[in-house]
This record gives C-alpha cells, sequence and structure tokens, in this order.
C-alpha cells in the first residue's frame, strides 16, 4: 500500500525560536559525507568510521552515533570529540534534515545576514529557506548556533516523517530542555528504522491481528462499537469485550458514554485485565458548537475518559470549523496527549479539500461500510493515501442487522465455513483492508465477533458479497 508522504513546504513549519545563548560545539564539516552526485548514499563500506574518544562503545548512543556517521547525517566536532551531551543547535537540524533529504541543491538568495557562503550548513540554511522551512528571527538573523528544545525538536520531526521518532530516548520528555547531540543520533536513528518499516504501513498482519498506522502507533484490526451503550451496560459490555481479548474501543463525545467506557477501562487495568497500553481508543469532537471551540472540547473527552491519553481522535464530520478543530487536535499530539489523528465521515470530495489544509495526515477514516453499502471507489482511494479504513455499521446497522445476516449469498458463505454470517461479513471486511468495530451488549456475540481469524474466504466468495452492493446507505452521516 503506498503512503503518501507529506511535502516538504507543508509538512514541515519551524516557527522562530527565542534567541538563545550560542552553542560552542559546533558541527565539523564532513567532506564526504552525505550523498555523492550520482545520488547514491553512503554507507558503512565507503564511509569509514571514527572511534570517538568520547563516545564509550556501550554508551546508549553509541549505535546511533556510529549510524549517523557512516551515513553521512552527521559527524564529529573535531577529529575525536563527537560532543554527545552538547546542545544542538539550529544549524545543526536543518544540515541532518538536508542529509536525510539527500543534499538537495537550489537556486535560491541567503535571505539571512548571519549565514555567510561556504560554512558546513550553509547549502541546508539556503534549501531550507527555499522550502520555508524556516523563518528565522524576523531581523534578517538565522542563529545558526542557537540550541534548540526538546519541545521543538519533536513537533519539527513529527510533522517532518509523520511519525514518532523521539520515544524511549533517554531523558527526552519534549520540555523546553534543550536536546542534545546524542539525542538526535538517536532521533535520526529511530527515523531510517521507521523508514524501513514504511512499506508495513497500513498492510494488515493476521497473525499478530494489527495494522501500522501513518503515525507509527499499531492499531488492533477488531474492536467493539460503543454507539448506544449506556450506564452499566456500557461498562460491563466494554469489560466483557477486553476480557474476551478486545484490544480496540471506539466511542465519542456525540454517544455520551465516554465516562463509562473510561471507568470500564480503569476497572479492567485495575482487575489485572489489561494495561494502559494494551487498548487502544478512539473517540470523537461533533460538528457545532464542539469544533467551534476544539480545545475546551478536546480537553472535556480527555476528562471523562480519564485515562491518561486517547490512542485517536477524529473528527465526528465535516463542519465549518473543522479543519480549525483538526489543527487543535494537531497540538495536543504534539503535547503527547492524543498519539493518532483520523476523521469519520470524509469521502473522496470532502478529502480533496481537507488534506492540504493540515499538517499531520490522518491515521484513519471511519466510513459506513457493509455489504449492502461497500465504498468500493472510496476504500482504495483513502488507502493509497497511507490511511487505514475503518467501517462503522459492519453488520448494517439499526434496523437493517436481520435482513443482512439473513441474506442467502451471506448465510450460505456461513454454512460452507462452519461460521455466523456476522463472522463471515466482518472477515470479508478484514479481506478488504477494513478494520471492523462491530457494537453489541451481549458478551457471546462480543466474543463471537473476534473470532475472524481461523477462516479465509475465497476469491469467489469475496466476488458473491462484492455483488451485493446496493449503494444503500443505513444512516445519514
Amino acid at each position: 500500500m503506498k503512503r503518501r508522504l507529506l511535502s516538504f513546504s507543508t509538512a514541515l513549519c519551524m516557527a522562530c525560536l527565542t534567541v538563545m545563548t550560542s552553542c560552542s560545539a559546533a558541527e565539523v564539516p564532513a567532506a564526504s559525507s552525505g550523498t555523492a552526485q550520482n545520488s547514491e548514499k553512503l554507507t558503512s563500506e565507503t564511509q569509514p568510521v571514527t572511534a570517538f574518544a568520547d563516545v564509550p562503545a556501550d554508551a546508549w548512543y553509541a549505535e546511533a552515533v556510529s549510524y549517523c556517521q557512516q551515513n553521512g547525517i552527521m559527524s564529529g566536532t573535531s577529529a575525536t570529540t563527537f560532543a554527545p551531551e552538547a546542545p544542538l543547535t539550529r544549524a545543526m537540524l536543518v544540515t541532518i534534515l538536508w542529509r536525510q533529504a539527500e543534499k538537495p541543491v537550489v537556486n535560491y538568495l541567503m535571505q539571512f545576514s548571519d549565514v555567510p557562503e561556504g560554512q558546513w550548513y550553509s547549502e541546508a540554511v539556503r534549501w531550507a529557506a527555499s522550502e520555508k522551512l524556516v523563518a528565522g528571527y524576523g531581523d534578517g538573523c538565522f542563529g545558526a548556533n542557537d540550541p534548540i528544545t526538546q519541545e521543538q525538536l519533536n513537533l519539527i520531526f513529527q510533522r517532518y516523517t509523520g511519525q514518532p521518532v523521539t520515544k524511549d530516548i533517554p531523558d527526552f520528555d519534549g520540555s523546553s530542555k534543550p536536546v542534545t547531540r546524542a539525542q538526535a543520533a538517536m532521533a535520526v536513528m529511530n527515523l531510517a528504522q521507521r523508514s524501513t518499516e514504511e512499506k508495513e504501513v497500513g498492510m494488515f498482519n493476521f497473525e499478530a491481528k494489527t495494522v501500522m498506522l501513518n503515525s507509527g502507533y499499531v492499531m488492533p484490526l477488531n474492536g467493539l462499537g460503543t454507539y448506544s451503550l449506556h450506564g452499566e451496560i456500557c461498562v460491563n459490555s466494554v469489560k466483557s469485550a477486553l476480557a474476551s481479548g478486545v484490544r480496540l474501543i471506539d466511542t465519542a463525545s456525540a454517544y455520551g458514554n465516554e465516562e463509562e467506557v473510561g471507568q470500564a477501562i480503569r476497572e479492567a487495568i485495575g482487575e489485572g485485565i489489561i494495561k494502559r497500553e494494551d487498548v487502544f481508543v478512539i473517540t470523537k469532537i461533533y460538528p457545532g458548537s464542539e469544533m467551534a471551540n476544539p480545545e475546551q472540547s478536546i480537553q472535556a473527552c480527555l476528562d471523562r475518559l480519564d485515562i491518561g491519553y486517547v490512542d485517536m481522535m477524529l473528527l465526528h464530520h465535516p463542519d465549518r470549523n473543522d479543519v480549525k478543530a483538526y489543527r487543535a487536535m494537531e497540538k495536543f499530539v504534539d503535547e503527547g496527549k492524543i498519539r493518532s489523528l483520523g476523521l469519520s465521515n470524509w469521502y473522496v470530495k470532502e478529502l480533496e479539500s481537507f488534506l492540504p489544509q493540515v499538517s499531520i495526515t490522518p491515521a484513519l477514516i471511519q466510513n459506513e461500510i457493509h455489504p449492502y453499502y461497500q465504498e468500493n471507489d472510496v476504500i482504495p482511494y483513502i488507502q493509497n493515501l497511507g490511511i487505514v479504513v475503518q467501517g462503522w455499521y459492519p453488520l448494517g446497522g439499526r434496523g437493517h442487522t436481520a435482513e443482512l445476516l439473513g441474506d442467502e449469498v451471506i448465510s450460505g458463505i456461513a454454512k460452507t465455513h462452519g461460521v455466523s454470517s456476522a463472522q463471515v461479513i466482518l472477515r470479508w471486511n478484514l479481506q478488504k483492508g477494513v478494520v471492523v468495530i462491530p457494537g453489541s451488549s451481549n458478551p457471546d456475540h462480543i466474543r463471537e465477533n473476534t473470532e475472524l481469524y481461523d477462516f479465509m474466504l475465497t476469491d469467489e466468495e469475496m466476488a458473491r458479497i462484492n455483488a451485493l452492493d446496493r449503494n444503500e446507505k443505513h444512516d445519514w452521516y
């Protein structure tokens, strides 16, 4: 599946930083580093590695420093030193990005008075300015040697890659502390490792029962939808799902049950059924007043759930304030309160208008999908953007489930495999690359809806179900 990378000009906007004390550890130019004229990227076979005296072999950053050096991305501050604890500078940041981009050459007038030609970072700054990645201080200065904070680097790399690259870096908490060169090297290596996994983004892993999102997080393939579940029924249904192995729970502000969902999860954690990191929770904010006041609405969702962070937040429908609301959600991602973003009830026309206006590509689109309403034109479009598709009402929705489960084509296929009609429909979705979140308060049905991985529909069976499409939407969304 293809994954659309954010363009440099829209994906990475570095705000002007407050002038800080100049950093003394400057990068030594690496004459042979980077990319040759024929664009052949240097490897460890062509780029010799220096054993820096200040990088112990057992240091947590040793491998990252070696990786950056041999790939021409970072070099030492002298022939024998790397200065791992020295702050990362603005010049070094743009140089890292420039080298990651394979050192593009641009014809652009240098606009910063404090960046002379011929410095090791000059072309990187020129490129970054031409791509509108850096704005300087507004007084004509760039501040090449000024340190950059963890918060700023986290934001920049998140926008540059669409993926988190600073997880598990020691002493990296996303605060206003300066980033060290060792931390930067680790972020670069994390980026490289995630790049090798890029081909897996959006691909369903039926053995693990998960899919890798473009945000870098893993999401289960099947879950529980909680629409219409309230009070103790909701709490018990969520806990029953978690006890049955369900690890994906979908709710929304509009459902009016976020408090119950959060209660069920906290109780399941307290009873040792799950750990917080085991469950993937999705919620949504609604059009109208919620999207008009997004920061307040987003925080209200977090407060009602009360589970520390939300794995994914969606905009529930298009709205005149949807871009404003999504940008507010992006800020919560930067703060670590939300991990991934998505949209619900967005189609081709809406996506073509919406996507160019935001920085973080949605990781998920959640739409109505079932055998009578299949969206066979929309699903491939979304997937080709590197966005995962999730279907609500997979079993037809209110007032339509009995008809769909009783469809003779579906029930006939179910009989062949010795499974239920519901399991056939859910498996059909999975084989189309659609994550499923059927709703139920019945523990037996909840468990049944998880048993989807011991059989496979044939191409002929898939085609027969595909032929059932009526373009029949069962809700107005």
